[in-house]
């Protein structure tokens, strides 16, 4: 199993752009302290899922997967549904967490959290769901 972890929007709050904070091959504990992300007043969901559809695609694992957390509704709704059909019409698997949001209407698997300190029991529940 390999994980990547990018953040949107990417640096200086550029839509367009995104930060990888792990990637592929890399332990995430090695990188915790670029978990400590801020708000930075936008949702680029769809170019974020972009990004991280390419990045999957290109890889040899069975099975794909994109776990998204949000604090927000994205910038563009269309373009950011239209991006998760298109992965699971892939076979990317895709879920979303929404932190103190609903994004049941967007995601096909979700859930919604109202603390950080719900992430840890939520991840957990979520990849027993995948690996099932």
């Amino acid at each position: 199993m390999s994980v990547a972890v990018t953040a949107f929007p990417g640096v200086y709050g550029e839509d367009e752009k995104v930060s990888c904070l792990v990637r592929n091959g890399q332990r995430p504990a090695s990188r915790a302290g670029a978990f400590l992300q801020e708000p930075r007043g936008g949702t680029p969901l769809t170019q974020a899922l972009w990004y991280a559809a390419a990045d999957l695609l290109q890889r040899q694992e069975r099975k794909r997967v994109i776990l998204v957390m949000t604090d927000g509704k994205p910038d563009d709704v269309i373009g950011a549904t239209n991006i998760i059909e298109q992965c699971q019409a892939t076979g990317i698997e895709i879920a979303g967490i929404g932190i103190k949001i609903d994004v049941s209407w967007l995601f096909p698997r979700h859930i919604q959290i109202d603390s950080p300190a719900d992430l840890k029991q939520t991840l957990f529940g979520l990849a027993e769901q995948f690996l099932v």
